[in-house]
């Protein structure tokens, strides 16, 4: 993180009003109603959507639970030096999924722009470190704490094992190598924070038996510690190969998705 800080900078962003669609599924009900990528959805049904940070997942939240009736998306279309068009798009997300949410089949973030702010002494290198410490360390337990409240299975599809982390990681270094320091960060962030969980096999899991320790005041037995880590390497393993194979069908249906003709 210190070595991010002083590379690149923090990030800041500065947002604007409406939500950026950053992927379209060429097969969804998104490209079917003519959005593109880029696309600026700048309001719905008449409501404007305001400059904030989490003014995507509001939007996602309201196409979720449209229930497939049509929503009118007022859109922003044309990027840097093209002329910007405001379109008026009727669209209707496909319904429903087996827990009953509708899907428009696209990514949504925050409309903002992105700027570094870089220390000018090593004082102000250690604050922005330890803030950006203090960012990242935020987003990381928050997204934990998401995929377990949304353990029914949508929070476990955007899981990722290794060869989706090396995708992830391949994509940055090939479009944005300011941001790779960035990610190799937040990776060691979500590896110490996993690690640190009361987990068998895992460090935290140590630190719970010591702790089951003080409280009996007799350790407990080697062979029943080494059966709950038989049981919970088990199931890491487990876990591990399923991330491994939805990775690959996740890569199987990105190659298929680009070698079909764009979507009219």
């Amino acid at each position: 993180i210190f070595a991010s800080v002083n590379v690149i900078g923090v990030p800041s962003f500065q947002y604007q009003p409406g939500v950026v669609m950053t992927q379209i599924d060429p097969n969804g009900a998104a490209s079917q109603f003519g959005l593109q990528k880029g696309d600026v959805i700048v309001s719905v049904d008449g409501t404007a959507l305001e400059a904030v940070p989490d003014s995507a997942s509001k939007l996602a939240a309201k196409i979720r639970s449209s229930q497939g009736n049509p929503l009118q998306f007022e859109v922003l279309r044309g990027g840097s030096g093209e002329e910007k068009k405001v379109l008026v798009k009727d669209v209707r997300a496909k319904c429903c999924s087996p827990s009953g949410d509708s899907m428009l089949g696209v990514q949504l973030s925050a409309n903002a722009k992105l700027q570094r702010v870089h220390p000018e002494s090593v004082y102000q290198s250690v604050q922005l470190s330890s803030r950006e410490f203090g960012r990242l360390l935020d987003q990381t337990v928050g997204g934990l704490l998401s995929l377990i409240k949304n353990s029914n299975g949508q929070g476990t599809q955007n899981l990722s094992g290794p060869v989706g982390v090396i995708s992830i990681g391949a994509d940055l270094a090939r479009n944005d190598q300011a941001g790779l320091l960035t990610f190799i960060a937040v990776i060691s962030m979500n590896l110490a924070v996993i690690n640190a969980l009361p987990l068998p096999a895992l460090d935290g899991g140590q630190m719970a038996f010591i702790l089951v320790e003080a409280v009996r005041g007799e350790p407990v037995s080697m062979k029943v510690q080494e059966k709950i880590n038989r049981v919970a390497l088990l199931f890491f393993l487990l876990l591990s190969g399923s991330l491994l194979f939805g990775d690959l069908e996740k890569l199987g249906n990105a190659a298929s998705s680009n070698s079909l003709p764009p979507a009219k």
